[in-house]
């Protein structure tokens, strides 16, 4: 089974059990089994049809033609909006379909959209003029790669344009049906993201066109996406596309969700800030090498000054200027279990002796172990400090200026 799968997931976080490796314990061949999370897909059993459409319409009544109404239900009740990708063939549906309406009981006010590949390559057959179709098509092979295994992204919900409700960001990803606990784990984000925005919604008013296509404008973590996936840049209107090719690619945390971890982290419980951590960094390693560009990372800390300016003055340039060049990622690495899973891909804490705020430029080969291109480039001047300084003095040759940083970025690809 592991070998059907294997080209098809590109997300080392898990790993597909192949029973027939099963004998072979301890072996290459198991290896990849014994590390991470396993998924044991199962095959569907539904009796016919009927039944996977009743499996389906026990959860959710929205799909791709209708979830911009999902999108304005989260809004009203402060909640984030799962979009599930399966079939009735594509393995732990089934499962997932049972678990979620499970959890729907939990937690009510969780809005769920189950888009049906079948049935939207079917409508994109039918009718290839079909924007609309096409849209969610393209979203879904971005997102699950063609892979044959049940989707997940959870997404939060903010205002666009006049207070209209639209997808925000990708809060997590999860692949198969065994994913009750992490999503009613993450479920709490975007509950904090889409209620951070409460009195701002214009709910009253019913969208002029009722597509899924409204409510699916992407944003590059983040097409009609994360998922994912996953998800480079923030939508304005549709699930968030993990390889938006058309918007600049920069995944990283929100500053409402950094004060959210952070204020865990200051309680003694790092979990979930790791947890965000790796899903942030898979993610936009993925979407470089699925681009074929190189990762630039910019690795800061919370209570680094120079990390903050950085942020607010050479980011939006640098994401400006390395638009189609580069995948972009804003982490922050500061903790045991960032530290121990970036060296499991050759990043090594040794790199930052200077500190921080740091930039580096990375390449992954097959096995996802990275190789630095060109140095770390370490530290920032602000714009005021700048001013500050002497032009053509020694300080001011030394110092990393916004146009130093990315012409050296630009340098380095």
């Amino acid at each position: 089974m592991q070998n059907q799968y294997r080209g098809n997931f590109h997300d080392p976080g898990f790993q597909i059990y192949d029973q027939s490796a099963a004998p072979n314990r301890g072996t290459d061949s198991y290896r990849g089994a014994e590390s991470g999370r396993v998924i044991y897909p199962s095959d569907n059993k539904f009796a016919s049809r009927e039944s996977y459409d009743q499996s389906v319409s026990k959860l959710t009544s929205y799909d791709h033609t209708n979830a911009h109404e999902a999108v304005k239900k989260a809004a009203a009740e402060g909640q984030g909006v799962a979009f599930i990708i399966g079939s009735q063939s594509t393995k732990d549906t089934q499962k997932l379909l049972d678990q979620m309406t499970k959890m729907k009981e939990q937690n009510p006010g969780m809005q769920f959209v189950y888009i049906d590949k079948d049935k939207v390559d079917e409508q994109v057959k039918n009718n290839p003029n079909s924007t609309h179709a096409k849209k969610w098509q393209d979203w879904i092979q971005q997102n699950t790669n063609g892979s044959d295994l049940a989707f997940t992204s959870l997404q939060s919900v903010k205002p666009g344009e006049g207070g209209k409700p639209v997808v925000d960001r990708v809060v997590s990803t999860h692949w198969g049906g065994d994913i009750k606990e992490s999503l009613l784990d993450q479920s709490r984000y975007a509950k904090s993201f889409t209620g951070s925005h409460q009195g701002h919604f214009k709910l009253t008013e019913e969208p002029a066109q009722k597509s899924g296509g409204e409510t699916s404008q992407g944003r590059g973590e983040t097409s009609p996406s994360r998922a994912e996936t996953s998800r480079p840049t923030d939508s304005s209107e549709k699930p968030n596309s993990s390889n938006d090719k058309k918007e600049p690619a920069v995944f990283g945390m929100s500053e409402a969700e950094k004060q959210a971890l952070n204020k865990e982290r200051r309680e003694g419980n790092d979990t979930n800030f790791d947890r965000r951590n790796k899903n942030l960094f898979d993610q936009a390693r993925e979407h470089a090498k699925k681009t074929g560009k190189p990762l630039v990372i910019n690795f800061e800390t919370v209570n680094c000054g120079p990390c903050h300016k950085k942020q607010a003055e050479a980011l939006p340039e640098m994401t400006k200027e390395l638009a189609g060049k580069a995948t972009i990622l804003n982490m922050d690495p500061n903790s045991a279990e960032t530290e121990k899973m970036l060296a499991q891909h050759g990043i090594s804490m040794d790199i930052f002796k200077d500190g921080f705020p740091a930039t580096g430029i990375f390449s992954f080969d097959a096995n996802n172990q990275a190789t630095q291109k060109g140095e770390l480039l370490n530290g920032y001047a602000s714009k005021l400090a700048m001013e500050k300084l002497q032009p053509g003095s020694e300080a001011y040759q030394k110092a990393m200026s916004y146009e130093k940083l990315i012409e050296a970025i630009k340098s380095q690809l």
